[in-house]
C-alpha cells in the first residue's frame, strides 16, 4: 500500500485507483480474464484446440499434432498414443529420421490396404525405411505386381515377390531376373529364393529351369521338380546346372560327367565332389575311371587332414 492510500483505496471494481492494489472481488471479466487486473478464472475460456486466446491456458485436449508433437502449445506424445492410421501414414511420409524404435511399433498399427499403399508410394526412399516396410505389409495383388514389374532386382521388388501369390506372375518374374549388368539382382539370391520358394506348379518350374537367364534360378527351380527324368533330361543339356541336382540325380553317366570335368575344382564340397560320393552311393562297386581315382584319392587327402586335426584337438 502506497502513501496515498493510507486513509483508504479508491476502489475501481477489483483495483486500486491510486496505487495499483487489487482485490478478489467486483472484477470485469472478459471471459476467463479480469480486464482491470489480469486476473484468470477457469471458466469461458476462448479456446482454440488446447490453449485459451485469452489468457494462454492449456488443456489436455483437442491439440494440433505436428508428427509427435503439438504446433499450439508444445506438448509431445509418444508412439504409443498414436493410433489413427492416416495420422501415423503423415508421419511415416514427411519424417525421414524416426529410428527404428519408433519406426517398426508405428507400422504395426497400420493395416488399412490404401494407406499402406500411400505409405509405400510417397514415404523416402532407402535401405531401412516406411516404404520398404510397407509394401512388406501390402496383399493387394495389381499393387505387388505393379512394383515387382518394375523392378524386381531391387528391395522393394523382393518385397513385394514374398506377397505375390499368382504362380504365372511368379514365373514372368523368375525370367525377368539377368545375370549381368544393371539387373543383377538386389540381396544377391535373396529374391530368388523368395519367388522360387512360392512356386510351386510343376509345369512352370520346368519353365523356369530351362529358360531362365540366371543360373542360380535355374537350379532353384531344377531342384523343385519331382519328376526326376525331367530333371535328368534338363540336367543333361547344362553340366553347371546339372551340378545344382547332384544330390537327386541318379544318371550315372551325368554324375560320372560331372566327377571328371576339369572345369570344376576338386576342393571341398565341390561339385566334381559330390558327384563322386553320389555315384558310389548309387553303386560302391562302380567301376573308377582314372579321373575317378583322382577325385577319390583328394577325398582321402581331405580325410586324413580331418583325421589329423581331430588328434591335434584332443592332444590339447
Amino acid at each position: 500500500m502506497g502513501f496515498a492510500c493510507i486513509f483508504g483505496h479508491k476502489w475501481n471494481g477489483c483495483k486500486c485507483e491510486r496505487c495499483g492494489v487489487t482485490r478478489d472481488e467486483q472484477h470485469d471479466w472478459d471471459g476467463c480474464k479480469c480486464r482491470r487486473c489480469g486476473k484468470v478464472r477457469d471458466e469461458q475460456h476462448d479456446w482454440n484446440g488446447c490453449i485459451c486466446l485469452r489468457c494462454g491456458q492449456k488443456r489436455d485436449e483437442q491439440h494440433k499434432w505436428n508428427g509427435f508433437v503439438c504446433s499450439l502449445c508444445g506438448k509431445k506424445r509418444s508412439v504409443n498414443e498414436i493410433t489413427d492410421q492416416s495420422t501415423i501414414a503423415d508421419i511415416l511420409i514427411n519424417d525421414d529420421q524416426l529410428p527404428s524404435s519408433m519406426l517398426v511399433p508405428l507400422m504395426r498399427r497400420v493395416t488399412d490396404q490404401s494407406i499402406l499403399i500411400s505409405i509405400a508410394e510417397k514415404a523416402k526412399v532407402g535401405f531401412f525405411t516406411p516404404k520398404i516396410l510397407a509394401v512388406e505389409k501390402i496383399t493387394d495383388q495389381p499393387y505387388l505386381i505393379k512394383v515387382a514389374r518394375n523392378d524386381i532386382n531391387s528391395i522393394y521388388g523382393r518385397a513385394a515377390a514374398q506377397n505375390i501369390t499368382d504362380q504365372a506372375i511368379l514365373t514372368e518374374l523368375a525370367l525377368g531376373i539377368r545375370d549381368k549388368g544393371n539387373n543383377t539382382c538386389w540381396g544377391g539370391n535373396e529374391t530368388k529364393d523368395i519367388i522360387i520358394n512360392r512356386l510351386s506348379d510343376q509345369a512352370l518350374l520346368e519353365t523356369i529351369a530351362r529358360k531362365a537367364e540366371n543360373l542360380y534360378m535355374r537350379g532353384m527351380a531344377l531342384l523343385k521338380i519331382d519328376d526326376i527324368s525331367v530333371v535328368t533330361d534338363i540336367a543333361n543339356g547344362d553340366i553347371e546346372l546339372a551340378c545344382y541336382a547332384i544330390e537327386i540325380l541318379t544318371d550315372l553317366s551325368l554324375l560320372v560327367k560331372i566327377a571328371e570335368n576339369d572345369k570344376f575344382t576338386l576342393e571341398r564340397g565341390g561339385s566334381r565332389i559330390r558327384a563322386y560320393n553320389r555315384i558310389i552311393a548309387l553303386n560302391p562297386k562302380f567301376r573308377l575311371t582314372s579321373k575317378l581315382r583322382e577325385v577319390k584319392e583328394r577325398i582321402e587327402v581331405y580325410e586324413h587332414l580331418d583325421k589329423t586335426w581331430k588328434n591335434v584337438d584332443n592332444y590339447n
